[in-house]
């Protein structure tokens, strides 16, 4: 018989967020995402992570690598 496991979780450096992963993990709106990634406004974080393409149109789907999130959100933390 076979039995049934989870399937193993990928490494942290491995793991790519989408927005709402990000809303739900760290507590940052939609909207805080994206003016802290935007250069023309004032809660513009040019340390905040660029995002990754994750289909080949320019305006299809985008993620977040987890591991520089949590680098990110850790060092908000500490400042």
């Amino acid at each position: 018989m076979f039995s049934a496991s989870p399937s193993p979780t990928p490494p942290v450096e491995k793991t790519i967020l989408r927005c709402q992963d990000i809303v739900a993990r760290f507590g940052i709106s939609r909207s805080k995402i994206y003016e802290l990634m935007n250069k023309k406004s004032t809660r513009f974080d040019p340390s905040f992570p660029k995002p990754i393409r994750l289909s080949a149109s320019n305006r299809g789907a985008v993620g977040w690598w987890y591991h520089e999130l949590l680098h990110w959100f850790e060092s908000r933390l500490r400042a």
